[in-house]
């Protein structure tokens, strides 16, 4: 679980505490390992403070946030970063040394451990007016890789199978008992498409897309599916 709260200030330059409008609001959910959740902060004025703190209350998540700018749709941004962190974890042997120089280029402002323990506490001014994004997700973590050979891809008729030692962990023993449990048994993943076909189906009356060519980036073991036809489950 986490908790996640959000602060506005007006303007910086007022000269009485009480003239400042604002607001504070507290979030709290719940985020795996590797996930991450979008929050859009509309219409924010140029001066505009923003202080944003998260913390785990549960689990051992490592929390980190970030703020975008909407001027790229949010999907292609998220693919395209995820899509970097899943090559930090293919070619660096240090990728958390890495992962600096790559937030850096997605985020306007991000912090990952400023808080009291692993909490994230950021603070932002404005600068533009407009449409912001927060993104509140957790620290490059993974529970396998193709490289080490704790996570087996097998391409077939009927779609990607896969095949994962969970790590003596405290993240992969809460995974472990999740699936055994029956409180999580499907995935989610992301991929950059390569190759795709429009077409328009007309007795639905509604397009269809067929993915004819993709770079599968990671797969997550997820209780809230992007895709409700995936399955996983231990196997003794």
């Amino acid at each position: 679980m986490l908790l996640l709260l959000a602060g506005m200030l007006g303007p910086a330059g007022t000269s009485a505490a009480q003239e400042l409008p604002g607001w504070v609001q507290r979030i709290t959910a719940q985020l795996h390992s590797g996930e991450s959740q979008a929050y859009l902060l509309k219409d924010l004025k140029s001066g505009d403070r923003l202080f944003i703190s998260m913390q785990a209350t549960s689990g051992d998540l490592d929390p980190a946030i970030g703020i975008m700018d909407t001027t790229t749709p949010l999907g292609e941004v998220m693919t395209r970063y995820r899509g970097d962190i899943q090559r930090l974890l293919t070619e660096h042997e240090n990728a958390a040394a890495a992962l600096e120089e790559v937030r850096n280029r997605y985020f306007l402002a991000w912090d990952d451990d400023s808080g009291p323990g692993y909490a994230a506490d950021l603070s932002y001014t404005v600068a533009e007016p407009g449409d912001y994004v927060l993104i509140a997700g957790s620290s490059l973590s993974a529970l396998g890789r193709t490289t080490a050979g704790t996570l087996r891809l097998d391409d077939q008729a009927d779609g990607v199978h896969f095949n994962l030692d969970l790590p003596d962990t405290q993240a992969g023993r809460d995974l472990l008992t999740s699936l055994k449990r029956g409180d999580v048994s499907q995935c989610s993943f992301s991929a950059l498409i390569l190759e795709e076909d429009w077409d328009y189906n007309r007795i639905l009356q509604t397009p269809v897309r067929t993915i004819l060519s993709a770079e599968l980036l990671e797969i997550s073991v997820v209780p809230m599916p992007a895709f409700p036809a995936t399955t996983a489950q231990v196997v003794e």
